[in-house]
Protein backbone atom coordinates (compact mmCIF):
# COMPACT_ATOMS: atom_id res chain seq x y z
CA UNK A 1 0.00 0.00 0.00
CA UNK A 2 0.97 3.61 -0.89
CA UNK A 3 0.37 6.59 0.19
CA UNK A 4 1.46 10.18 -1.23
CA UNK A 5 1.56 14.00 0.31
CA UNK A 6 2.41 17.31 -0.44
CA UNK A 7 4.60 18.77 1.84
CA UNK A 8 5.07 22.89 2.23
CA UNK A 9 8.52 24.15 2.23
CA UNK A 10 9.98 27.02 3.58
CA UNK A 11 10.02 28.58 0.18
CA UNK A 12 7.64 30.82 -1.46
CA UNK A 13 5.19 28.22 -3.11
CA UNK A 14 7.48 25.19 -2.85
CA UNK A 15 6.48 21.69 -2.15
CA UNK A 16 8.31 18.66 -1.60
CA UNK A 17 6.20 15.55 -2.98
CA UNK A 18 6.34 12.63 -0.41
CA UNK A 19 5.23 8.99 -0.96
CA UNK A 20 5.12 6.01 1.78
CA UNK A 21 5.11 2.57 1.39
CA UNK A 22 2.99 0.59 3.83
CA UNK A 23 3.82 -3.38 4.51
CA UNK A 24 0.95 -4.93 5.46
CA UNK A 25 2.38 -7.66 7.36
CA UNK A 26 4.02 -5.33 9.64
CA UNK A 27 0.73 -3.21 10.52
CA UNK A 28 -3.39 -3.86 9.20
CA UNK A 29 -4.46 -0.82 11.36
CA UNK A 30 -3.48 1.74 8.60
CA UNK A 31 -7.34 2.89 6.93
CA UNK A 32 -6.42 5.80 5.36
CA UNK A 33 -2.45 6.02 6.21
CA UNK A 34 -0.13 9.65 5.83
CA UNK A 35 3.02 9.50 3.50
CA UNK A 36 4.78 10.22 7.07
CA UNK A 37 3.93 6.88 8.55
CA UNK A 38 5.10 4.45 5.84
CA UNK A 39 7.36 1.75 6.37
CA UNK A 40 9.52 3.35 3.62
CA UNK A 41 9.57 6.65 2.65
CA UNK A 42 10.64 8.49 -0.06
CA UNK A 43 10.22 11.96 -2.37
CA UNK A 44 9.61 12.08 -5.75
CA UNK A 45 12.59 14.39 -8.05
CA UNK A 46 11.88 16.96 -10.62
CA UNK A 47 13.89 18.29 -13.89
CA UNK A 48 14.00 21.89 -13.60
CA UNK A 49 16.02 24.36 -15.85
CA UNK A 50 18.15 21.09 -16.63
CA UNK A 51 18.88 20.59 -12.35
CA UNK A 52 17.49 17.33 -10.52
CA UNK A 53 15.74 19.24 -7.26
CA UNK A 54 13.35 17.46 -4.99
CA UNK A 55 11.77 20.62 -3.91
CA UNK A 56 9.04 22.31 -6.62
CA UNK A 57 8.00 26.30 -6.80
CA UNK A 58 4.78 25.66 -8.10
CA UNK A 59 4.78 29.03 -9.90
CA UNK A 60 8.03 27.93 -11.57
CA UNK A 61 7.12 24.65 -12.12
CA UNK A 62 4.64 23.19 -15.83
CA UNK A 63 2.37 20.63 -16.16
CA UNK A 64 5.44 18.80 -17.74
CA UNK A 65 7.75 18.67 -14.75
CA UNK A 66 5.35 17.84 -12.17
CA UNK A 67 4.13 14.45 -14.50
CA UNK A 68 7.33 13.63 -15.50
CA UNK A 69 8.50 14.04 -11.64
CA UNK A 70 5.21 12.18 -10.26
CA UNK A 71 5.51 9.50 -13.41
CA UNK A 72 9.26 8.56 -12.47
CA UNK A 73 7.86 8.44 -8.63
CA UNK A 74 5.33 5.89 -9.20
CA UNK A 75 6.78 3.67 -12.12
CA UNK A 76 10.14 3.45 -10.81
CA UNK A 77 9.40 3.22 -7.32
CA UNK A 78 5.66 2.51 -5.78
CA UNK A 79 4.69 0.43 -8.86
CA UNK A 80 7.41 -2.15 -8.49
CA UNK A 81 7.06 -1.79 -4.50
CA UNK A 82 3.80 -3.73 -5.17
CA UNK A 83 5.03 -7.01 -3.94
CA UNK A 84 7.93 -8.28 -1.84
CA UNK A 85 10.26 -9.17 -4.60
CA UNK A 86 9.88 -5.74 -6.35
CA UNK A 87 10.75 -3.91 -3.12
CA UNK A 88 13.56 -5.66 -2.19
CA UNK A 89 14.62 -4.77 -5.93
CA UNK A 90 13.74 -1.21 -5.30
CA UNK A 91 15.83 -1.13 -2.09
CA UNK A 92 19.15 -2.65 -3.96
CA UNK A 93 18.47 0.06 -7.06
CA UNK A 94 18.30 2.93 -4.54
CA UNK A 95 20.29 2.42 -1.74
CA UNK A 96 19.21 5.22 -0.21
CA UNK A 97 15.46 4.74 0.28
CA UNK A 98 17.38 2.42 3.40
CA UNK A 99 18.14 5.49 5.46
CA UNK A 100 13.91 6.25 5.12
CA UNK A 101 13.16 2.51 6.06
CA UNK A 102 12.07 1.75 9.75
CA UNK A 103 13.79 -0.73 11.20
CA UNK A 104 10.53 -3.35 11.22
CA UNK A 105 10.53 -2.94 7.67
CA UNK A 106 14.07 -3.84 7.28
CA UNK A 107 14.06 -6.81 9.52
CA UNK A 108 10.71 -7.84 7.72
CA UNK A 109 12.46 -8.00 4.68
CA UNK A 110 15.85 -9.61 5.69
CA UNK A 111 17.86 -6.24 5.15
Amino acid sequence: MCSIGFQKSNFMNAYFLNAGIFIKALDHSFALPRDVDGHIRCRSKFMVHDTETDCINLDDASKEVMTAGLGELVTGILNPSLTLKGLKEVLADHPVLLYQTTLAAKKHLGL
